[in-house]
Parts: structure tokens; sequence; C-alpha cells
């Protein structure tokens, strides 16, 4: 019973498969068409065998209308059922199948009855002239029964002057056998025929059907979170191999779709660390001056005693920690606003105009240091001095400059060079269109540590984490410089080494005015 059953849950796992249902649908139709195909084939044969045994009975009647037309004594060498025979004869009958010969007078007696090649069938019983088989005399056949035997087909005809009638019956032995015989064979053929192309049908199905099953493979190994898995698809041109194409690109969609969830995740997880950092930076920045500006702001409410000296540094100590903590409030209030996306005021700016005048102020903060502001590449012809323009906030954009050059004048050597170029190249690569604005902050100072460079536009970052540094600076003006400039679709970056010096370059789309 348990064998039973396990077999029964294999055979209807196997056709609720694909596999199973095409075999099963296949099967039908092989099934279906031989059935059509040896029914229509029979019911040909069988009309076929009528129609000859037809032709046998109407021959058989026309031989006997001929023989009985000679003025010749018909001869019953077998029975003589109706008393006197008027006339007698022996005619010879020839017909592939047996043959039973009846003469009736024209009063409806037998008067002639004659076997031919019956053998072993037995004869069937001489029926008696009826008015129905008068009425269907070359017209209609009918059938008669014989012991033993399958019976006979016969047919009434019409003795010469309406003399009488004649009835001619052939065997349907032959008839049943042929066709019992083509049914057998059609049940065999059918049953080889079945059996062959459903076996061709699994193996074309199970060969063709083999991407499915490895994406059936790859799918459980992908739920189990192996999302690296692909399939090979076949060579051919077929539905199979375009499933299999869309089967990869929807991993490969859902793998990068994952990765990008486990960096948003990451990135999630990093911005909180950094908020919380930025936050206890800003804290920390904020707290140098505000001390400052109470202790001085308590020695003058305690007074001084008269030194009018002490309160007007404590006064100055006031104002230049007053600006420093104002200073630090714009730049975050400034990072803020980018990292909220909040709209900025984009209008033409020339570039050149406005790096020149970031250069004179560093002039006048430090008159005694060289500091030059030349073209990005050779020019003989002054023509760079022609305004650049970008489409850009310019008022964030003076400030990144600014940046950059205070970080260049405050991080190195008072003797060191500070070189300003601005200009406009074009993208060798093609992916840009228009031309790019270029501005540089090169100095020949101590340059950077190369484990610091990867870190540098990070906010509050600085490379030697002093705090309490001579200009005050906050690790937030590279920081304001990079949001700034992406904002504005650019890229800034950093090339230094230790003891040669660091280059900044800063890269915005250029922009053609309308003339």
């Amino acid at each position: 019973m348990t064998r039973l059953r396990l077999s029964r849950s294999l055979l209807s796992g196997f056709f609720a498969s694909l596999k199973g249902r095409i075999i099963l649908g296949v099967s039908i139709l092989v099934i279906l068409g031989l059935t059509v195909t040896d029914v229509i084939g029979i019911i040909r044969m069988q009309s076929f065998l009528s129609t000859r045994i037809d032709h046998q009975i109407n021959s058989v009647i026309a031989t006997t209308q001929r023989v009985a037309a000679r003025p010749l004594r018909l001869q019953n060498n077998l029975t003589n059922p109706g008393g006197t025979i008027a006339r007698q004869t022996s005619p010879t009958i020839q017909a592939p199948s047996p043959v039973f010969l009846v003469v009736y007078g024209s009063s409806g007696s037998v008067e002639f009855v004659r076997y031919s090649q019956l053998g072993s069938i037995k004869e069937p019983t001489v029926p008696s002239l009826s008015a129905a088989m008068v009425s269907a005399t070359g017209k209609d056949y009918f059938f008669l029964p014989a012991k033993g035997s399958g019976g006979f087909r016969a047919g009434l005809g019409t003795m010469p002057n309406n003399e009488g009638h004649i009835l001619a019956a052939v065997s349907l032995e032959e008839y049943n056998s042929t066709i019992s015989h083509l049914k057998f064979l059609d049940l065999v053929v059918g049953l080889i025929v079945l059996a062959v192309l459903v076996g061709m049908t699994y193996v074309v199905v199970r060969f063709g059907m083999r991407p499915l099953d490895e994406m059936e493979l790859a799918a459980d190994q992908i739920a189990q979170g192996n999302l690296s898995v692909r399939i090979n698809p076949d060579d051919a041109a077929t539905e199979i191999r375009k499933l299999g194409i869309a089967f990869n690109d929807m991993v490969e969609k859902i793998q990068q779709a994952f990765t990008q969830v486990q960096q948003s995740e990451q990135k999630s997880i990093g911005s909180q660390e950094q908020l919380r950092r930025f936050v206890a930076d800003a804290g920390h920045e904020l707290r140098t001056p505000l001390t400052s500006i109470m202790g001085y702001s308590e020695l003058l409410q305690k007074g001084i005693g008269g030194d009018r000296e002490l309160a007007d540094r404590s006064a100055r100590r006031i104002q230049q920690e007053s600006k420093r903590m104002s200073g630090l409030v714009e730049e975050l209030l400034l990072l803020a606003n980018i990292d909220q996306r909040k709209p900025m005021k984009f209008e033409q700016v020339d570039v050149l105009s406005l790096v020149a005048d970031n250069v004179q102020d560093a002039r006048v903060i430090q008159p005694e240091r060289d500091i030059r502001l030349e073209p990005l590449g050779a020019t003989e012809d002054g023509s760079w001095l022609k305004p650049i323009y970008t489409l850009g906030d310019e008022e964030n954009l003076r400030q990144a400059v600014s940046n950059l050059v205070n970080n260049a004048l405050f991080h190195t050597p008072k003797d060191a060079k500070v070189v300003v170029r601005v200009g406009t190249v074009t993208p060798l690569d093609g992916l840009l269109k228009k031309d790019r604005v270029v501005i540089e902050v090169q100095d020949n100072g101590p340059g950077i540590k190369a484990d610091a460079l990867g870190h540098l536009f990070e906010r509050f970052y600085r490379v030697d984490d002093n705090r309490g540094f001579e200009h005050g600076g906050f690790g937030l003006g590279l920081s304001v410089v990079e949001s700034v400039v992406t904002a504005h679709e650019g890229n800034v970056s950093v090339q230094s080494a230790e003891g040669r010096g660091s280059c900044f370059r800063v890269e915005l789309p250029s922009y053609e005015p309308e003339v």
C-alpha cells in the first residue's frame, strides 16, 4: 500500500511538472490523432469491402439470370425442397468468397439451392420470400444469420420474364476477419508509434528544458542568498535562450539593487556617525570662542582697575572670537543649505574676475608673501585676461575660492610661494561636450602626508588635529569647497607629496553668454 501511494505521488508529481504536462499533452494528441486515423481507415475499409461484396452479389445474380434464360433444365444436385423441378442446370458460380444461391419460383417456393466454396462455413437457413424482400429487390441488401459464422450479406434479383426471384448471399467471414486484423494491426502500430513519439518527446523536452532546470537550481541558490549565480544560455536563437538572458539580467538588477541597499544602509550608519561627530566637533569649536568671550566679559564686568590697555585688549579678543564664531556658524549654515539642496541663485559669473579679487585679498592679508595669478597653460598674447564664465552662485563660488587661497596661506610657511592659475580646458575623453573652467591653487610648502589626502575634504578634519592653532581654522574650509563645487556640477581634486608642495584643482562647467 505504501509503495502504491508512493508511486501515485511520484506519478502525480511528474505530471504536475511542466515536462509531465508537455508529455501528457503530446500523448493525448497522438492518441487522438491515431484514433481518428484508425477509425477513418476502418470505415473506409468497411465501405470498400461492403462495395466489393455487393458487386459479388450483383455478379452472381446476373450470372444466374443469364443461365436461367437458356433453354436448359435446372438440376438441383443438393436438395429439392420444392418437389418436382421444372428446369435443371448446373451453373458454375465463380466468386472469391463463399456464395449461397437460392432461386424462388413465381409463387415464392424454393426451386433451387446451391452453395459454392463454403468449406467449413455453415450455410444459412433458407429464408422464405417475404413482401419486404420483394420490395427491396435490386435496391437494398440485407443480412442472413448463420450458426457458427459471421453470417451472410444478401441481395435479391428477379428471374427472366418475372418467373421468380434470385437470392444471392456472400459470406461475411472474410469481411469480419479483414476488419479484425486491421483493428489489431492499427492497435499494435498505434501503440508502437505512441511509445516512439512519447519517448522522443521526453528526450527532446528533457534536452530542450535543461536550461530551465539550471534556472530552477539557480533560483534555489539565489533564494539562499547567493546572488552571484548565473546561467549559460544556449547559442541557438530560441525562446529559452531569451528567457535565460532575461533571467541573468533580472538577477544582475536584483544584485545591484541589493548592493545599493547595503551601501545605503552602510551610508546611513556612516551618516549617523558623521552627524554625531559633526555635532560633537561643532560644539567643541563653538565652546572655545564662547569660553574666551565669557572670560573676557567677566573680566570687564569685574573691572580692570583703570587699566585701559587691558580693557582694549579684552574688547579686541571678544571681537576676534565673535568673528571666529560667526565664521563657523556661516560655514555650518552654508553646508546645511547645500546638504538640504536649497536652491542657489545661479547667474553668469566671471571666474577670472572672481579669482583676481581673491588673489588681491590674499596680497593684502600677507603682503610679504609671493602670490601670483597666472594663466592655465602658456600664452603670449594676453588672451587669458578675457572674461571666463560659468553659471553659478557667485557668493558661494567666491567663498570656495577664498577657502582654497586661505588654505594655502595659513598652512604653509610665509616664505612659500602661492600660484593661482585660471583658464579653460577641452575634455579629452569626449564625454563632456563643453569646455571646463579650471582653477588651480598651488604652493611649494611642506606638502601633505599621504595618509591624510583621503580625508582632506571631511568636515572638521585637520591634518595636525590642533584645535588651538594661530589662525583659528575649524577644518570646514575644504569641506565647503567640495560641497560648493559639487553643487555646481564640478569636481575638486588635490595632488600633494611631502616636501614638494600641494596643488588643489577645481573644474566647473563653462558658460557661453548670449551675445
